[in-house]
């Protein structure tokens, strides 16, 4: 439970202002506990800023036991990435301020139900970590997503993921 507990806290950190956003590429999917319901959240991304000018990628997320969200079966959606970064420490005062912590690729979303329950669309943010590659065997990724506008605004979960989050670096010019 202290584990847990500790994993927690480190990643809901990780939405306090971080460095500055790179171009990066994530993609993956999987489970992580359902935002207070008994279920699991399933979840699959692909979000890809390494194109200069170009933001491509989409979402898709089903926490059918999210709590706030059990009188239309949960929260289900589709979404379009509409930018994203990888969050560095380095200082860059042309690159946009990341939301996510060092080490996070954040993914800034526009997203419509799929819910036949609930229509309309909002914005949301994921900040997605690859921890799978650095040599420790408990924690292989981690996400955060919160939604702030639309039918679904109030959504936050945050937790470890069951699954794969991989985090790849943009080809060298």
């Amino acid at each position: 439970m202290s584990k847990r507990l500790l994993t927690i806290t480190t990643l809901t950190g990780a939405l306090i202002l971080a460095g500055c956003g790179q171009p990066g590429k994530v993609t993956g999917g999987g489970t992580m506990h359902s935002a207070g319901g008994s279920d699991k959240s399933v979840f699959t991304f692909h979000a890809d800023s390494c194109d200069e000018g170009q933001v491509k990628g989409s979402m898709n997320l089903h926490d059918s036991s999210a709590l706030d969200f059990e009188d239309v079966n949960g929260v289900k959606l589709k979404a379009d990435v509409d930018s994203t970064y990888f969050c560095s420490g380095d200082l860059d005062f042309d690159a946009p301020l990341c939301a996510c912590s060092e080490g996070f690729q954040e993914v800034n979303f526009t997203y419509q139900s799929t819910n036949p329950k609930t229509d309309g669309g909002g914005q949301g943010i994921a900040c997605l970590g690859d921890f799978g590659e650095k040599g420790n065997s408990d924690l292989k990724g981690a996400a955060i997503i919160s939604i702030s506008t639309g039918p679904y605004s109030g959504y936050y979960n945050v937790g470890t993921v069951s699954g794969n989050v991989q985090q790849h670096s943009c080809p060298a010019e």
